[in-house]
């Protein structure tokens, strides 16, 4: 890798990438802008080139060190070229959905633009992620639903992605369009990864709507044969996406467990309910007893519908 002489930033020696990246990472932390600036800069004019890895380094430290909701980052990302930026892309996309809880739509619509011209259609490094990030915006701001709805209208990426005439406009922008409207040219491994998170979304709604003490016993048994749908839905998609049954059937036991080992938090031994015997981990015995039986219905469910897939 080219290094440079230094006379900028005061020391007697050169800098790979990597170095300017560390110590910009450093000023940033510091709060030194100005210092930053001249790095910047220096890596500019020295023609110092950062590979596409690297400059998402550079693009995660500024996100991480700056206090003006990622205003700077995004100067990097503008000023850099499309295959420069292609995974910084994501995680500025990432940024904006789970630590800002926003989204500026004028600011993917640049980055999709860009995308499409520069980053290739079978990167799935990057493709992949954009559409993983898709569905957890959609995941976050409207609802597993909506988010089973558009899995639905999707098809695998060695099929085509067209069922009608408008089909063929495969250029818009997924995040500004209307969900009917999305068509996305997903992978395995993306389908994959949006079903889990599908899964996870749906039971951490089913935790949550399930736990309130203001729930009457009807409401609860929709919550729960919801949930139900939800999961045997996801088994059939993930058994379709290749996976063996003992796979899916792990995969979905870790997340419950995960699950319920984040949702009982605390040790504290109390009555969540107002009323029942509470386990160890703070969640009510028969809270536990039906998440678990649950689980099973899911599977028994799941492995009964899909010989008839």
């Amino acid at each position: 890798m080219k290094q440079y002489d230094d006379t900028t930033l005061g020391l007697p020696t050169r800098y790979s990438p990597n170095q300017l990246t560390s110590l910009l990472m450093m000023a940033l932390r510091q709060g030194d802008y100005t210092r930053a600036n001249e790095i910047m800069k220096f890596a500019k004019d020295h023609l110092i080139q950062f590979d596409a890895v690297e400059f998402n380094e550079l693009v995660k430290a500024t996100l991480s060190n700056t206090d003006d909701d990622g205003e700077t980052a995004w100067k990097l990302l503008s000023d850099a070229s499309g295959s420069l930026a292609r995974y910084s892309y994501i995680t500025y996309l990432n940024y904006m959905i789970s630590d800002l809880n926003k989204v500026d739509f004028d600011k993917t619509d640049y980055i999709y633009r860009i995308a499409k011209k520069s980053v290739h259609p079978f990167d799935r490094n990057f493709w992949d992620y954009w559409h993983t990030s898709y569905f957890k915006y959609i995941l976050r701001e409207l609802s597993v639903k909506t988010a089973i709805k558009i899995f639905d209208c999707q098809t695998p990426s060695y099929q085509t992605p067209f069922k009608t005439m408008k089909d063929f406009k495969f250029e818009l922008n997924p995040f500004t369009s209307r969900t009917d409207k999305v068509r996305l040219n997903l992978s395995n491994n993306a389908r994959i990864f949006i079903l889990r998170d599908i899964f996870q979304s749906a039971f951490k709604n089913y935790t949550r709507s399930s736990s309130s003490s203001s729930k009457s016993l009807e409401e609860l048994q929709d919550i729960t044969e919801n949930f139900k749908q939800i999961g045997i839905w996801c088994f059939i998609r993930l058994k379709q996406a290749g996976l063996t049954e003992s796979s899916i059937i792990i995969d979905l036991t870790r997340t419950i467990n995960r699950k319920k080992r984040k949702h009982g938090f605390t040790n504290r031994r109390k009555r969540i309910r107002g009323s029942g015997s509470v386990s160890g981990n703070g969640l009510p015995d028969d809270f536990l007893k039906n998440v678990n039986e649950l689980k099973s219905q899911i599977i028994r469910s799941s492995k009964s519908r899909s010989l008839n897939v």
